[in-house]
């Protein structure tokens, strides 16, 4: 049997397990049956989720999330497909996807070529090599202006949050 020396990993037993210490002895040798198990990083094992998503069909901007003011909001991924017809004339060339790192300016994570007066689609999907926080009470979003033709767009936020210290 494996004996426990290490009196942090004995505390953090007996709080875990509720072992009421003055009416019973922390377990100190590991048997078969006694398997502690500990969460060593918490910031390893955050969940990615969809932290908002939108679409349209309207020329102008759309959100597919504003942070919250009082948590840390952390950006992990971005997915954005659009569509357009031959007669959407775009004017600006470009669909660009803002969101704002903490303590920074505006940042355009991805600028999508887009040709006036021709058919076209695309899709993307792009995972930041670590997560990025985002500035409370700001937006991921995109925008584009046309007058004719149609254009779809959508536009997903993935990331975690977390609460506030």
């Amino acid at each position: 049997m494996a004996q426990i020396n290490n009196k942090e990993v004995m505390q953090k037993l007996a709080e875990t397990a509720n072992i009421q210490i003055a009416k019973e002895s922390i377990p100190n040798q590991l048997a078969e049956k006694i398997v502690p198990t500990f969460e060593c990083n918490p910031n390893l094992l955050r969940k990615n989720i969809v932290l908002g998503a939108a679409s349209s069909a309207a020329t102008g901007s759309i959100t597919a999330l504003t942070t919250e003011p009082t948590k840390k909001t952390f950006l992990t991924g971005i997915h954005f497909s659009f569509i357009k017809d031959a007669t959407c004339d775009i004017a600006t060339g470009a669909i660009n996807i803002l969101f704002w790192p903490k303590g920074k300016a505006a940042v355009n994570a991805i600028g999508l070529a887009v040709i006036s007066l021709t058919a076209q689609n695309q899709e993307f999907d792009f995972s930041f090599k670590d997560p990025i926080e985002l500035e409370a009470g700001k937006q991921v979003s995109c925008a584009v202006s046309y007058a004719a033709g149609v254009m779809s767009r959508c536009l997903t936020a993935i990331g975690y949050v977390e609460e506030a210290t």
